[in-house]
């Protein structure tokens, strides 16, 4: 991708998407881990085969929802590792604007220095 598509606001909406698409299944994966958690007992019973099948099932869905994440964080990797690149261009960018606007400053201090001297040295004529 150039540089120039990485800082097209459409690309970097679709990136925010992905993020916050991520950020909710880890919310729910969290409020599953808390459901789940509540459910277990300290006394297992083996009788009850049923609430087993049913954890077995939550875990499997939680198994799922963990991979779904790591696959958008694999997708996510190289478009975080881009945007600090684009950062770090910005930063450059910026501190040299503010070199050029110091040197611009004190050129024109010295243009401003050298028209009074010349209109003290004219006046001295």
């Amino acid at each position: 991708m150039s540089l120039n598509n990485s800082m097209d606001p459409r690309c970097l909406d679709s990136e925010q998407k992905q993020v916050e698409t991520l950020k909710k299944h880890v919310n729910d994966i969290q409020q599953q881990l808390v459901d789940y958690e509540g459910s277990l007992t300290i006394e297992y019973s083996h009788d009850d085969d049923n609430n087993s099948e049913n954890n077995i099932t939550k875990i499997m869905n939680i198994l799922d929802e963990v991979a779904d994440i790591s696959e958008g964080a694999k997708i996510l990797r190289p478009i975080n590792l881009q945007l600090e690149n684009l950062q770090s261009v910005v930063r450059y960018s910026l501190k040299s604007l503010q070199q050029t606007i110091d040197l611009l400053k004190l050129e024109r201090d010295i243009k401003i220095l050298e028209e009074r001297n010349e209109a003290m040295s004219s006046e001295e004529d």
